[in-house]
């Protein structure tokens, strides 16, 4: 899987895909939103849960690192 491929999938692929085959690094709270950080092959998902509206996940992939929103709560 490449951060490609999960760019392409349904939000109900990605959710399934973080679930079955993301490893879990962190989790952190960031502007109300409650953020998993998840890394799968060679790149990270950041899935964003919005504490107040209680909506469906919000899916960010990166290959890098130092793009990562959870970086910056340090």
């Amino acid at each position: 899987m490449t951060l490609r491929d999960f760019v392409c999938l349904s939000e109900i692929g990605k959710d399934e895909l973080v679930c079955f085959k993301g490893i879990m690094l962190c989790e952190n709270i960031i502007h109300g939103y409650k953020v998993i950080l998840y890394r799968i092959d060679n790149f990270f998902v950041e899935v964003y849960y919005d504490l107040q509206k209680k909506t469906k996940p919000k899916f960010k992939g990166c290959v890098r690192s130092d793009m990562l929103m959870l970086e910056e709560a340090g």
